[in-house]
């Protein structure tokens, strides 16, 4: 015999109650680890649940994907409950500069949904099959989409909808105003919400090193509403007045930071000494050339380091395999 049983709304995360969030993130929330907001949650995610248009700086690791995913997947959920008509329509949008960053985002927001309600998000990126992400549209009926300028701007010239959109998410806004980005981004920008009401949608954008300045020639070109602006602070305390100015919004306080000057023919020696000086368990080497890396690492293995390389010309499974064993602990250095 079946007993129906109700099973109890899990609470909120502690820290997070105060922001109302629906209760379909809680177990998501703690999942994630997401227990305690961060300094510029606490600053940013008010403003965002109330539909002001928020443009953060804040270093990376700060929190900022929660800034804006947080309030979207929570209006989300509020509108597939209610089951309104606007359900199965494109309500958010989220653009990425790049597909790594757009494939992390749509984890968090799978995770945060849950398996039941992970259907309400679709990833637009370029480099995936089109065809596929246009029957995906069709038979999900996503409530957000999460892309890259070109694929999304592609989408809207034919399978996308995006004129009721309520909110746009600008994840590395300074990013995507470069030139590379810049005609795709006024494309998107243009028509999506265009039937929101006379306000247009609500818009968020975060950023590492987003400057005024670069708000401000951003906010003309793209006719953006006026935002509540939040810069974090957040100096290196070794770094000189000069460079707290330059660099201090955008530097992580939890990282020591040094720079050491070395002839170009002792840099894979100076990088093994430090390795090894530092006792470090994990490292990441990036380098500006790719052909030096084999190398690198085969000076690196000669000397009895373990380590891979990765770079973007490897097959698929190449590449997989490479961060796999470095994030599971059989490789020490991925390069």
């Amino acid at each position: 015999e079946d007993i129906p049983v109700d099973i109890p709304t899990p609470p909120p995360a502690p820290g997070f109650d105060q922001f109302e969030l629906h209760s379909g993130l809680n177990l998501g929330l703690t999942e994630l680890g997401l227990v305690k907001p961060t300094p510029v949650q606490k600053a940013a995610l008010p403003r965002a649940m109330t539909e002001t248009s928020v443009a953060l700086q804040s270093f990376t690791g700060s929190g900022k994907t929660a800034i804006f995913l947080l309030p979207i997947l929570s209006r989300a959920l509020d509108i597939v409950d209610d089951n309104r008509p606007e359900g199965n329509i494109v309500k958010f949008i989220i653009v990425s500069p790049s597909r790594e960053l757009c494939m992390q985002i749509v984890r968090t927001a799978e995770i945060l949904l849950g398996p039941d309600k992970k259907w309400m998000v679709q990833q637009l990126i370029g480099g995936a099959n089109e065809m596929r992400q246009k029957r995906a549209l069709k038979d999900k009926k996503p409530v957000v989409v999460i892309g890259t300028p070109g694929r999304l701007a592609a989408m809207i010239r034919g399978a996308l909808g995006v004129h009721h959109v309520e909110m746009v998410a600008l994840d590395e806004a300074d990013r995507l105003y470069e030139s590379g980005f810049r005609d795709d981004m006024k494309f998107i920008l243009f028509h999506s919400g265009k039937k929101v009401g006379d306000g247009g949608p609500q818009y968020i954008l975060t950023s590492a090193s987003l400057t005024p300045s670069s708000l401000r020639k951003m906010s003309d070109e793209w006719d953006l509403p006026r935002m509540c602006e939040i810069y974090a602070r957040a100096p290196n305390k070794k770094a000189t007045n000069e460079d707290r100015n330059r660099l201090g919004t955008s530097i992580s306080p939890t990282i020591d930071h040094c720079f050491v000057s070395v002839d170009p023919k002792h840099k894979v020696d100076i990088l093994r000494k430090t390795i090894n000086a530092l006792g470090a368990g994990k490292v990441m080497v990036f380098m500006n050339h790719a052909r030096r890396l084999k190398d690198t690492l085969f000076r690196l293995r000669s000397r009895g380091i373990d380590a891979v390389i990765l770079h973007s010309d490897m097959p698929k499974t190449a590449r997989q395999n490479a961060i796999s064993s470095f994030q599971n602990g059989q490789t020490r250095v991925l390069v």
